[in-house]
């Protein structure tokens, strides 16, 4: 059972709770600690639990956090956590601004280790990250940047950048303008 003070410092805590289950039949509880833009507030660190199929707690890991970056995106994908971060000092939310950066984005298994990082890249004028998907190998798997761009004409272009678990830049392909 998650305790509801999950990630309380201090009088309150406020947590925004993510779970996937895995191929194991055990399940991954991912945190996001901070105010959010439901608050108003960065979020600016996460934490994980991982409980086997008969609700032990078998892996934890943080509240991981930085001085000076906050968590822009973090979602489940195939079977693991990508999480996306960004400068703290830039907006996180529905309104889209070119050129921020850079972006650091860590893919993270299911007992809390860090597979694949990739970063610092950016900022790019005109351009604006649309998401990570993953490909490759099950266990450190590749990660697909997908970038938005415009050249200020109303024309925008795809970019997909691919990089491997250790950072390496592997391809490159824009599509557009459309």
């Amino acid at each position: 059972m998650v305790p509801a003070s999950v990630g309380g410092a201090g009088n309150v805590g406020l947590s925004f709770t993510q779970l996937h289950v895995n191929p194991d039949n055990s399940t991954t509880l991912a945190f996001q600690f901070g105010g959010g833009i439901l608050l108003g507030g960065k979020i600016n660190a996460f934490g994980t639990w991982t409980y086997n199929a008969q609700g032990k707690l078998i892996a934890f890991s943080g509240p991981t956090g930085f001085t000076g970056l906050q968590i822009a995106d973090m979602r489940f994908q195939k079977d693991f956590l990508v999480v996306t971060f960004i400068p703290a000092n830039q907006p996180v939310g529905t309104t889209v601004t070119l050129g921020e950066g850079p972006y650091t984005v860590w893919v993270i298994d299911h007992f809390g280790n860090v597979v694949s990082t990739v970063g610092p890249q950016g900022p790019y004028t005109n351009y604006v990250m649309g998401s990570v998907t993953l490909s490759g190998s099950s266990s450190a798997p590749n990660q697909l940047w997908h970038w938005l761009s415009t050249d200020g004409t109303n024309q925008f272009q795809l970019s997909v950048q691919e990089f491997s678990s250790n950072g390496a830049t592997l391809s490159g392909f824009r599509y557009g303008p459309f």
